[in-house]
């Protein structure tokens, strides 16, 4: 034998669920018997009907507004920035530290791969040995040759046709500049 639990047991949320039809077929024959023998809890499922009722009557109307907040609501508004540096933004200043950081990569990969020699570099001037009037059959003008191998080695021009002081002083500069351009991005989008 089974024991139902007491009628008033019965809550509004088991009421509202009995009146939109997602009970289950026991919870359903529970409320009835509890229906049948209790008019307050008749009289609170009359109350929840008629209430139901209504609100689908309503008329939907749309909000007046939107209920969120903006800052001008809060009474804070952004500072228009001024002066010399007005132009510049964050991304601006993103978009700067790109281009320069994509020549600093182009610098570095043909700095490198001139070095390695896995691209061509620019042709270097034939430097021509000045043995002192002796052929190569005449002597030993090794020492020579090697000395002015290194020269010329030294000399020769690197990735663009610039020295290597020149291209590693421009490499450097554009280090630099990618790091104070993020610098100067990330504390202008930090700014109020």
């Amino acid at each position: 034998m089974t024991t139902h639990p007491p009628h008033n047991t019965i809550d509004d949320d088991l009421l509202s669920s009995f009146l939109d039809g997602q009970v289950t077929p026991d919870e359903r024959r529970r409320v009835e018997a509890a229906l049948a023998a209790d008019a307050g809890l008749a009289g609170s499922l009359a109350s929840l009907r008629y209430t139901k009722t209504l609100l689908a009557e309503a008329p939907r109307l749309p909000a007046p507004r939107p209920f969120t907040l903006n800052e001008a609501m809060l009474g804070r508004t952004r500072q228009q920035r001024r002066g010399w540096l007005a132009w510049l933004q964050p991304a601006y200043l993103r978009g700067a530290a790109a281009l320069a950081a994509v020549m600093l990569l182009v610098l570095v990969l043909g700095d490198v791969g001139t070095r390695t020699e896995l691209l061509p570099g620019p042709q270097a001037a034939q430097v021509q040995v000045e043995l002192g009037g002796l052929a190569p059959d005449q002597g030993d003008p090794t020492a020579i040759i090697a000395k002015a191998s290194t020269e010329a080695a030294a000399a020769a021009p690197g990735f663009l046709g610039l020295p290597p002081g020149v291209l590693l002083a421009v490499q450097i500069g554009l280090a630099v500049l990618v790091v104070l351009l993020m610098a100067g991005a990330w504390q202008l989008s930090r700014a109020p």
